[in-house]
């Protein structure tokens, strides 16, 4: 450990143990040596190993990062500096940013939390921005005793099995087919093209829209919805513009149908028994058309051909056409893997969520900043890894804006804030490699906070802001001394002359080595003019903080450290601030993803059967419940009182969410928490998503979801989204499939900005969120910002008043796949997502923000976890709705549609709440904005009553779901 590394001598070559304990692999190693031209010392070791850390330098994730939006109109600061800012539209801009503390919880949870709290705050602060409001993302394994369900041995990462090659469906139908399949083109290729109004491009575009029209009004064969006419095929070359090159490969089309068709048939009806997508269809397009496909004959009632909808979701699972009449579509499927949470592990989960909010509390109570919104989730995966992600959100005048730099040799640095001691030594490299079995051993590496101290420091930082003199601010984060200076002279192109002897110590006998890679907390380096030393120091002592100096800027790029008067380390700070390791790190889907399939009637008999074998609760936290009256009842009871959906009040009332009287809508009267700024009369929205159960079914539509979920959020609130920054929580990053993982949800999280023109300014990785083998679910955290110019116009998410209207925006694909009923109450793992209609979502969130402005909304809500019933409880005191509106021409009355009406989570819906004064206006503007909006019922006091058309399907008291709502978390957190 660091406090035996007092000796600056190296042995030649390093020990593995030392090595690791530096955090350098051989490879870095000898590369850092090339770079010097020598060999380093420890003390030089140890900065470089801080330095080039995956906390620090980003080495597997820079490369991929390089792609995400960063420029947009408001943007004033993007990714590079402590923090993101984003322009008001006046005077002020907005200051935020969130950061993780992963690591450091799991060891030691108050002070990791708290001091992950306390850095994000300084963050904030180091820009010239005072502090509004916290937000936090938890996740924590069960607190609770579940058991494992299927085969450990599949979710194994890629590179621990053999891969098997895909089965070969071309040979069961036994046609010769060539390297690949032959191209066709499905129905989702109109749809798509229809979407990007593409169609109105020439008149063979026309024809097309006229025939498939013709073939939705009367009876199809199943061939019109996998091979449309002709012209259709002008939707994949559409984008390219020049309608001759279209012709010319409908053409080429058109030969291969001839080729192709005869052979395949065999002599039957064309199309008779199998399905056949184009090979060139994205993964979104293919799942459309497979809905399409499988839920045709029960939504339309007009297709000639059922017989062959059996073998559709093998068209995805296989990727060439099937065709085997003879398949038994009734065996069992292995169950996805489902870690299970014994009894020790349960009361460590239940240990980490009191000791992590303890410590938020602490920190953020005492500094007087209220933590207003967050979200909290449990699944078995963050058993051993709990996440810890902190978000702050400040605001600045924007000519008070102050960045990271050391400009001017000759200038001095001096440490401000509180005394240096042992705790946090290497915290970077601790935090940039998997936890160990035992975390005790990493305790020494989890530094301690004190909140008292920082609001001190937090004061003062804020009064130099205008002095003369001062050249740049920045925290000490990770790595402490040594980041600060080498991040702050590599962006101002100097070098710094660091005198260890000078910084203040709370500890005895500190080495160089120590002093340079301590994360002590409340600590801040200022670089300014020399000569103004002692201006700066008179405010800081008026605040009680000591304030030295402790270094000079010099030209030459250089971070030069002294110690007993004899120089410890002499680096060039570039190769340590801008020329790290930069891996393009193997990535692979998982057998899993290769396998999967849209989860169909064989799987919801599946869960529905594990369903009815649970426990029914009949007591809750002391509270007497009934017997639910129908399994519609049992079902929504228990996702009331799951720990991730139920009413979060055993965590906020731990929290001062209204200090400084800013909150104008806090952790439980929004979807996002909303903070009046008094110098503009403006409001801000924000809050914290993510999805790891999509994520981990597909990373990259998940990750999109988890962007456009943070968006429905700001948009429910009655504020426009202005940007993001994320945190990306995932596991071992030299695993391909968890690489993959990374690199699909980033790609995802681009796309949904871009369609939706946001951008990032910001934000943090955490990899290595892993132990004994097995990973996190993937777990990209989306922090949003979104702005109301009047703040008053805030539309909470609740409203207990009976008699307001009820209604749905938007619409969804009725697809259990990733909800919370699947995945965590059956743990049916499984299933596939629906590409998101961003179109759709802008023309949603265009309506809503008309409406707020005209104060036509009392309450909106968007759908998630749970689905439109746990919507409906959260929301209201009572309702009677039917969803007869809400289901498709000819719906069938099985479990598996009934079920996804009420439960499921896909597809973008909002719950509004309008008086009835407001129901004529409101229609009617959705009209003009060409939205779905579905009337749902009315509220009422006491019951919930749900009914399809004539038919009631189930009814309840109130009281009881408010109940299981109320005291589910306070339930799991007592380990009932």
């Amino acid at each position: 450990m660091a406090e035996k590394l007092k000796d600056t001598t190296v042995p030649n070559p390093p020990t593995a143990d030392l090595l690791a304990t530096v955090g350098l692999k051989p490879e870095e190693y000898a590369e850092a040596c090339r770079k010097l031209g020598r060999l380093p010392n420890i003390v030089e070791m140890g900065i470089i190993g801080a330095m080039w850390s995956e906390h620090c330098c980003y080495k597997s994730s820079k490369i991929h990062l390089k792609t995400f939006p960063v420029t947009g109109k408001r943007v004033l600061q993007g990714p590079g500096e402590q923090a993101g800012v984003l322009d008001l539209g006046n005077d002020y801009a907005l200051v935020f940013k969130i950061e993780s503390h992963n690591h450091p919880s799991a060891v030691e949870p108050f002070q990791g939390a708290a001091t992950g709290v306390g850095g994000i705050i300084r963050d904030i602060f180091a820009m010239g921005a005072r502090p509004l409001a916290l937000l936090d993302s938890l996740r924590f394994g069960n607190t609770y005793p579940v058991e494992a369900v299927g085969n450990p041995e599949a979710d194994k990462a890629v590179d621990e099995q053999p891969q098997e090659a895909a089965d070969g469906s071309g040979d069961k139908l036994n046609i010769p087919w060539g390297d690949s399949p032959v191209p066709f083109v499905c129905t989702v290729s109109w749809m798509t093209t229809m979407r990007q109004q593409l169609f109105e491009r020439g008149p063979e575009a026309r024809a097309a829209v006229k025939a498939i029209r013709e073939m939705h009004t009367g009876d199809v064969h199943v061939l019109a919805y996998c091979v449309l006419p002709d012209q259709i095929q002008l939707a994949l070359y559409l984008e390219n513009g020049r309608e001759e090159e279209a012709e010319a490969a409908v053409a080429a089309l058109k030969e291969k149908l001839a080729e192709v068709v005869a052979p395949q048939t065999q002599g039957k009806p064309p199309w008779d028994s199998f399905v056949m997508l184009h090979p060139r269809h994205s993964g979104s397009e293919l799942m459309e058309a497979i809905h399409l496909l499988e839920f045709a004959p029960v939504t339309r009632q007009k297709v000639a051909q059922v017989s062959d909808y059996k073998y559709v979701s093998q068209v995805w699972r296989y990727g060439v056409p099937w065709l085997d009449d003879e398949t038994d579509n009734t065996e069992a499927r292995e169950l996805p893997y489902c870690a299970g949470v014994n009894d020790k592990q349960a009361a460590r989960s239940r240990y980490l969520v009191n000791g992590v909010v303890e410590g938020i509390a602490h920190y953020g109570n005492c500094i007087g900043i209220p933590t207003i919104g967050g979200e909290l989730v449990f699944d078995p995966s963050y058993t051993s890894n709990c996440l810890v992600n902190a978000m702050c959100v400040g605001v600045v005048r924007k000519d008070r804006i102050h960045k990271a730099r050391a400009d001017g040799p000759g200038n001095v640095a001096m440490i401000v804030g509180a005394r240096t001691g042992r705790d946090g030594v290497q915290g970077a490299t601790f935090s940039s490699v998997e936890l160990a079995e035992d975390v005790a051993e990493s305790r020494p590496a989890v530094q301690v906070g004190d909140p008292f101290m920082e609001k001190l420091l937090l004061e003062a930082t804020l009064e130099i802001l205008d002095m003369p003199g001062l050249v740049g601010i920045q925290d000490f984060g990770a790595a402490g001394l040594t980041c600060s200076s080498v991040e702050m002279t590599a962006k101002s192109g100097t070098g710094m002359r660091l005198d260890l002897d000078a910084v203040p110590q709370r500890a005895k006998d500190l080495s160089a080595y120590e002093m340079m890679l301590s994360e002590s907390q409340e600590r801040m380096m200022i670089i300014v003019e020399k000569g103004s030393e002692d201006s700066f120091r008179e405010v800081f002592s008026r605040w009680g903080l000591t304030a030295v100096d402790c270094g000079e800027i010099i030209g030459e790029q250089r971070i030069e450290v002294l110690h007993d008067g004899a120089v410890v380390a002499n680096l060039p700070n570039r190769p340590l601030a801008d020329e790290g390791p930069e891996y393009d790190r193997p990535h692979e889907a998982p057998a899993s993803w290769k396998n999967r399939h849209l989860l169909d009637d064989r799987d919801i008999a599946a869960a529905l059967e594990r369903i009815n074998k649970l426990p029914v609760a009949t007591e809750l936290a002391g509270h007497s419940l009934p017997a639910p009256g129908s399994d519609f009842e049992d079902i929504l009871r228990r996702l009331l009182m799951h720990p991730s959906v139920a009413d979060k009040w055993p965590v906020y009332q731990r929290y001062d969410w209204s200090v400084r009287t800013n909150t104008l809508l806090g952790p439980q009267g929004s979807d996002a928490a909303v903070i009046r700024i008094k110098e503009t009369g403006q409001g801000v929205a924000m809050c914290t998503d993510g999805n790891g159960r999509a994520v981990s079914l597909d990373p990259r539509i998940g990750a999109a979801q988890c962007v456009l979920e943070a968006a429905r959020n700001i948009v429910a609130s009655g504020a426009e989204p202005l940007g993001i920054t994320n945190n990306l929580n995932f596991g071992n990053p030299e695993k391909p499939d968890r690489m993959w993982q990374f690199v699909e949800s980033i790609g995802g999280i681009g796309d949904a900005l871009r369609k939706l023109d946001l951008p990032v300014t910001g934000g943090n990785v955490s990899l290595y969120n892993e132990s004994g083998g097995r990973g996190i679910l993937p777990t990209p955290v989306i922090g949003m910002v979104g702005l109301l110019e009047k703040a008053e116009q805030a539309i909470p998410s609740r409203c207990t008043d009976s008699g307001l209207e009820l209604f749905v925006l938007g619409t969804h694909h009725a697809r259990l796949d990733a909800s919370l009923l699947m995945y965590d109450i059956a743990r049916l793992r499984s299933g596939m997502l629906e590409e998101p209609d961003y179109k759709q979502f802008i023309s949603c969130m265009n309506f809503i923000l008309h409406a707020a402005g005209e104060g036509a909304i009392r309450a909106c809500h968007d759908v998630s976890d749970g689905g439109l019933l746990v919507a409906l409880v959260e929301m209201l005191a009572g309702a009677q709705v039917d969803v007869a509106p809400l289901l498709a021409e000819g719906y069938d009355m099985g479990d598996h549609n009934r079920l996804a009406t009420l439960f499921a989570e896909d597809g973008n819906r909002w719950l509004l709440a309008v008086g009835p004064e407001r129901k004529s206006w409101i229609r009617t503007a959705a009209l003009h904005y060409q939205v779905p909006l579905t009337p749902l019922g009315r509220s009422v006091d006491g019951r919930l009553t749900v009914s399809g058309g004539d038919e009631e399907w189930f009814g309840c008291d109130w009281d009881v779901l408010e109940t299981c709502r109320r005291y589910g978390l306070q339930a799991a957190l007592s380990g009932d």
